[in-house]
């Protein structure tokens, strides 16, 4: 035979912890930011659709670049961005419809 005993978690008072003080912890400081470069391009074979993207740093932190696409049915987008001290900017140049200029979240459609 088994005994049960069921508690009300309502009347069981506050536990009483003991308070450790922790000691600092150092901030850990960021490496030098070193510039660096890529790109690559993709086509698809089968369908001639098409990817690609470019991007820059410099040793300030500033990044800009762009990507690519183009799908088989002709529809294409090339978007070109900047992040640096001034947040991250984007300029979307496609002929993709339903895109109309509404410049949501700092992003230019042409």
């Amino acid at each position: 035979m088994t005994d049960t005993c069921a508690v009300d978690p309502l009347s069981v008072g506050p536990s009483l912890l003991d308070v450790v003080p922790q000691e600092e912890m150092p901030v850990a400081v960021s490496a030098p930011r070193r510039p660096y470069s890529f790109s690559y391009t993709a086509t698809d074979p089968r369908d001639g659709s098409s990817h690609g993207r470019s991007e820059t740093a410099d040793v300030t932190g500033r990044v800009t670049g762009f990507y690519t696409l183009r799908t088989a049915d002709g529809r294409s987008r090339r978007v070109n961005y900047v992040a640096d001290e001034r947040g991250f900017r984007a300029e979307v140049l496609t002929n993709e419809p339903g895109t109309a200029s509404l410049s949501p979240a700092n992003v230019v459609f042409r």
